[in-house]
């Protein structure tokens, strides 16, 4: 969560969410890779997570963030950021990959929440 944070703030600038929000979101990337890393979609946990950031108000979107033009090219510059050698991101128990960030922020971007 905090590598995609932390990608957002490196291919944006400048970034106008806060650090939590952007970390918010993060939370939902993550949650998405893990769900692809698997092969499993887990719907009532998926729901419960949505449920809760629409009940304290977390963004669920890019636009939710200021993010108005999340494209393709974009996508893939957070996910380049967000997989440095020092990244966060390498702390997952499984292989993460520029890809497997940008097929989940695109993901989340076609979701339309």
């Amino acid at each position: 969560a905090h590598a995609i944070q932390n990608g957002m703030t490196a291919a944006i600038k400048p970034f106008a969410a806060l650090h939590g929000e952007g970390v918010a979101l993060g939370t939902l990337v993550q949650l998405i890779m893990e769900y692809n890393e698997c092969g499993r979609w887990n719907q009532s946990e998926w729901n419960q997570a949505v449920t809760f950031y629409r009940k304290v108000g977390l963004p669920l979107s890019f636009g939710h963030i200021g993010i108005t033009d999340a494209d393709d090219l974009l996508l893939d510059k957070i996910a380049k950021a967000s997989v440095t050698p020092d990244s966060k991101a390498h702390n997952m128990p499984f292989e993460i990959t520029q890809e497997k960030i940008f097929t989940a922020l695109r993901q989340l971007r076609d979701m339309g929440l």
